[in-house]
């Protein structure tokens, strides 16, 4: 979040001074924090110049959109980032429970009971803050279709079975 709030020169609207000071055209406001769309378009520029001439050859409305779209979300991105925090115990010391078994190797090998009950119902909590009911009976549904295509696709067994904890995500096409 620090990268992207220094490199797009995001700043809090705490100071309202500052807001004061700027042209209200040339900004961009949202969650208590601003961006110029000078520093937006520098931040284009700064991608190379395939990514500064696709933006060059946008009309003037499509630049307007896209750095409103890149601004928005730069700017949820560190107003979200600031609010992430550890998860602590009531004593206030890091939590102690152990990563859940998510890593497709392990849940294939896990009963639908097993995933709903170790990890869907022990993180349900978390799970709420993020994710609607229906998400979460999705997400049920989606491990049991796992199951079903593992059991049945040579191949992706042969894949999952490959896999553990030390594979990376790039490592996928060598499954």
């Amino acid at each position: 979040m620090a990268d992207i709030a220094t490199g797009l020169d995001i700043r809090s609207t705490v100071d309202a001074a500052l807001i004061n000071e700027m042209n209200p055209t040339t900004i961009i406001q949202r969650n208590g924090w601003i961006v110029t769309k000078d520093a937006v378009v520098m931040h284009i520029r700064d991608q190379g110049s395939w990514a500064r001439n696709l933006y060059n050859e946008l009309s003037h409305i499509e630049k307007q959109q896209t750095l409103q779209e890149i601004s928005i979300f730069s700017l949820s991105i560190v107003a979200d980032g600031l609010q992430i925090q550890a998860e602590r115990d009531s004593n206030n010391n890091a939590r102690e429970l152990e990563a859940p078994p998510v890593m497709p190797t392990y849940l294939v090998k896990m009963r639908p009971n097993v995933f709903i009950s170790e990890v869907v119902d022990q993180y349900r909590g978390h799970l709420a803050k993020h994710w609607s009911a229906d998400l979460i009976d999705k997400a049920e549904s989606e491990h049991r279709e796992l199951l079903v295509v593992y059991a049945r696709e040579p191949d992706v067994k042969v894949a999952l079975d490959k896999h553990d904890e030390k594979t990376f995500f790039k490592e996928r096409g060598t499954a």
